[in-house]
C-alpha cells in the first residue's frame, strides 16, 4: 500500500518542529487537527442553502429533489455525449481538425495519444467523456481552445489542462501545425483485501475502443 504524505513549506515544517519542541505534540497531531478545522468549514454552496432555509424560500427536501433530478439529469448528457474514440496502434483516426494517433499503451495502466491539426478550420474534436480515465492534455506546438465541463480555456504552447473522469471535454486547434500529446490513465485503486498490491486488471482487447 503506497502511503502520500502532505507536502510543506519549508518554513510551515520548521516552525511545527519548534512548536513540537516547545509543546510536545507531534507534527502529525498539529496537522490532522489543522486539517479537520479546515474540512469542518462550510462550503458557499452550504452556507447559501442554510441562508435560503432560514428566510423559507426553500426546504432542505427541496433542495435534496432538485438536488437529485440536477443528478439525473447530468447522467443523461453524459450518456448522450458518448465517449472518447482511441485509435488502433499503427492506424491514424481524424476527429474534427485533428489527426490522432496512438504513440503507446499499457492495457489497464495508460494510452498515450498524439494529436496533430491536419487543416486550418479549428473543428473541434466531438464533446465526449471518458468514463473510467483522468486525462492530461499538454500543447507541444500551437494553440488549442479547450472546454473542460462549463469552463473554456486558451491553451498555448507548453501549457496543459487535466479533465477528470466523466467530465465532459473538448479540444480545437487554433492554428496549422499544432500539435498535443495526450496522456490517459485510470484512477489509482487502493488493493482490497486478499488481493495483492502488484495484481494486474484483466486485459482488454486491441483495436479502437471507447472509453
Amino acid at each position: 500500500m503506497r502511503v502520500q504524505h502532505l507536502v510543506l513549506d519549508d518554513d510551515v515544517h520548521k516552525a511545527l518542529k519548534a512548536h513540537k519542541g516547545r509543546t510536545g505534540v507531534t507534527v502529525r497531531e498539529i496537522g490532522n487537527a489543522a486539517l479537520r478545522a479546515a474540512l469542518a468549514l462550510p462550503t458557499p454552496d452550504e452556507l447559501a442553502l442554510d441562508k435560503l432555509v432560514a428566510t423559507g424560500k426553500l426546504t432542505r427536501e427541496e433542495y435534496e429533489r432538485a438536488r437529485a433530478e440536477a443528478e439525473r439529469e447530468l447522467r443523461a448528457r453524459l450518456a448522450r455525449l458518448g465517449k472518447g474514440v482511441i485509435p488502433p496502434e499503427g492506424r491514424a483516426v481524424r476527429v474534427g481538425s485533428w489527426e490522432v494517433r496512438s504513440l503507446g499503451r499499457k492495457e489497464g495502466a495508460y494510452e498515450v495519444l498524439l494529436y496533430q491539426a491536419r487543416d486550418g478550420k479549428k473543428l473541434p474534436s466531438p464533446l465526449h467523456h471518458h468514463e473510467g480515465s483522468h486525462l492530461w492534455a499538454y500543447v507541444v506546438r500551437g494553440r488549442v481552445a479547450a472546454q473542460v465541463g462549463e469552463e473554456t480555456a486558451l491553451l498555448e504552447a507548453h501549457e496543459s489542462a487535466h479533465v477528470a473522469p466523466r467530465v465532459a471535454h473538448a479540444f480545437a486547434p487554433l492554428a496549422r501545425g499544432t500539435t498535443m500529446v495526450v496522456f490517459l490513465a485510470p484512477p489509482e485503486e487502493k488493493p482490497t483485501e486478499g488481493t495483492a498490491a502488484g495484481a494486474q486488471a484483466p486485459k482488454r482487447g486491441r483495436g479502437t475502443r471507447r472509453r
